[in-house]
């Protein structure tokens, strides 16, 4: 047996009266599967969206801070970071940048209690002041994270 007889040794099934194509109903029962699928993971991805948003908020706070601190330390000035809870954003004070929360998946807003004063200041040493917690949630309430800075200007996630 040669290499083109074992290739045509298989017979092609014709179609039912010469057809092609898929039934009514093979095409109702696929989209009832996708719609099924699609109400159960729906929401389920709803909330990992409003999760995520609050995960990217607390790091790029957390970012914010290191940032802060490393351009005190190269520009030898106090570097703030002041926060409007109110409006939920905050500045940087020797780049002028303000993050708005609103950007954010989900919702994301600071949470209680605030740091008094709404600020907190990286010296040229790379120590801060006051050392502070801050709080970030989601609209839901569901997740919450927490960025923490230290007078000796550590800055840790929690």
């Amino acid at each position: 047996m040669n290499g083109s007889e074992a290739t045509t040794a298989y017979k092609k099934v014709p179609w039912p009266n010469g057809k092609k194509g898929f039934t009514l109903v093979e095409l109702m029962v696929t989209i009832a599967i996708i719609a099924i699928l699609l109400g159960v993971a729906t929401p389920a991805m709803v909330s990992y969206m409003q999760q995520k948003g609050v995960r990217d908020a607390a790091d790029q706070l957390a970012m914010d801070f290191q940032r802060a601190k490393m351009l005190a330390i190269s520009r030898s000035a106090p570097c703030s970071i002041i926060f409007d809870t109110a409006n939920n954003r905050y500045t940087i004070s020797l780049t002028n940048q303000t993050i708005d929360l609103v950007n954010y998946r989900g919702g994301v807003t600071f949470a209680a209690p605030f740091p008094d004063p709404p600020q907190v200041t990286f010296n040229p040493q790379g120590t801060c002041f006051p050392a502070s917690q801050l709080f970030l949630t989601n609209a839901a309430g569901s997740r919450t994270l927490g960025v923490r800075t230290s007078i000796a200007g550590g800055i840790t996630q929690f």
